[in-house]
C-alpha cells in the first residue's frame, strides 16, 4: 500500500490531514515491525512467541486510546482544539465535533475546519497547529518508508521547487506577486531533451538562473562539455551547448523524477505480464 501513497508537501496542510488516516491504516498492517530508521535493523535473540521489536515512533502513532494523553491522536486532538477555539460560534455550528475518537473522524473534521480558520486563525496559534501538523505527518511518513522526493533547487534563490500541475513553484516566493516558476518535467522533456543546441548567449536567454559566467564554471570542473565551438555573428568565437544537459544541472531533481516515473511503468509493464 506504500507505494500507492504519494509524499505530499508541508505547504499542502489540508491534503496531509486527508491522508494520516490512511498511513496510520498501513501503520496497523505492518503491525509495528517495519525499521524505519535508515540505518541497518537491529537483530535480537529469537524468543518463541515473540515478533520483531515495535519502534518508539510507531508505539507513540498507534497509541488512539481515549485515555491516552501522549499518543499521536492526543497530539492531533491538541491541534483540533485550537482550531476549534478559532472558529467561534458561527464557525463551530457550521463544523460540528466529532462523535468518535479515531483517526479517520477527527481528521474528516479537521481537514475543512482548517480551511475555514487558516486565513483567520491567530498566527501564533496557526505556526503551533501547523507545526503539530507536520510533525505528525513526517513522523508516520518515515514509519512506513514513504519518503519525499528529491529535492529540485530554486535556480534563483536555492529554496525548494514542487510541482503545481504542469509547473514548479518556489516554495519560498510561491505567495508572491514576483514568484519564481518554471515549467514541470513533462514540458521540460518535451522542450528540451531533443533540442538543438544552443550557443551560450542562446542558454542564457532562454534557461533561467544560467550565465555566461556559470557555464563556464561547469565547462572548467567538467561538469558540462560543450557540443563544439564556432563564431558568432560578430566573429567571435562562441561554444555550443546541449539544452539537455544544461538542464540536468539546473534543475538535478528533473532526471530523478523521470527516473522515478519510468520505474513505475516498467513495473506496472512487469506485473501485467
Amino acid at each position: 500500500m506504500t507505494d500507492q501513497l504519494e509524499w505530499i508537501p508541508d505547504w499542502r496542510n489540508t491534503d496531509r490531514i486527508r491522508q494520516l488516516p490512511a498511513i496510520v491504516d498501513e501503520l496497523h498492517a505492518l503491525d509495528g515491525t517495519r525499521n524505519p530508521s535508515d540505518g541497518p535493523a537491529i537483530h535480537h535473540p529469537p524468543v518463541f512467541g515473540s515478533k520483531a521489536p515495535c519502534d518508539e515512533t510507531v508505539t507513540f502513532l498507534l497509541d488512539g486510546r481515549e485515555d491516552s494523553h501522549w499518543g499521536g491522536l492526543a497530539r492531533l486532538q491538541d491541534v483540533s482544539r485550537l482550531v476549534w477555539d478559532a472558529l467561534g460560534p458561527d464557525g463551530q455550528q457550521q463544523h460540528p465535533q466529532p462523535t468518535e475518537s479515531s483517526w479517520e473522524a477527527e481528521c474528516a473534521w479537521l481537514a475543512p475546519a482548517w480551511l475555514t480558520v487558516v486565513n483567520t486563525m491567530p498566527e501564533v496559534q496557526f505556526k503551533a497547529a501547523q507545526q503539530q501538523i507536520n510533525d505528525l505527518y513526517s513522523s508516520a511518513a518515515h514509519a512506513i518508508g514513504l519518503r519525499p522526493p528529491h529535492r529540485i533547487p530554486c535556480p534563483e534563490c536555492d529554496s525548494t521547487l514542487v510541482e503545481d500541475g504542469d509547473m514548479l513553484v518556489c516554495t519560498a516566493t510561491r505567495w508572491q506577486p514576483f514568484r519564481h516558476e518554471y515549467p514541470g518535467p513533462a514540458r521540460m522533456t518535451a522542450d528540451w531533451m531533443h533540442a538543438a543546441p544552443l550557443t551560450t548567449q542562446e542558454a542564457c536567454e532562454a534557461i533561467p538562473g544560467i550565465t555566461e559566467r556559470k557555464l563556464r564554471l561547469w565547462r572548467d570542473t567538467h561538469k558540462i562539455t560543450p557540443v563544439t565551438q564556432i563564431k558568432s555573428a560578430r566573429g567571435r568565437p562562441t561554444q555550443l551547448w546541449r539544452p539537455w544537459d544544461i538542464i540536468a544541472l539546473t534543475f538535478p531533481g528533473i532526471l530523478e523524477s523521470l527516473a522515478r516515473k519510468d520505474e513505475e511503468i516498467t513495473d506496472c509493464m512487469t506485473a501485467e505480464m
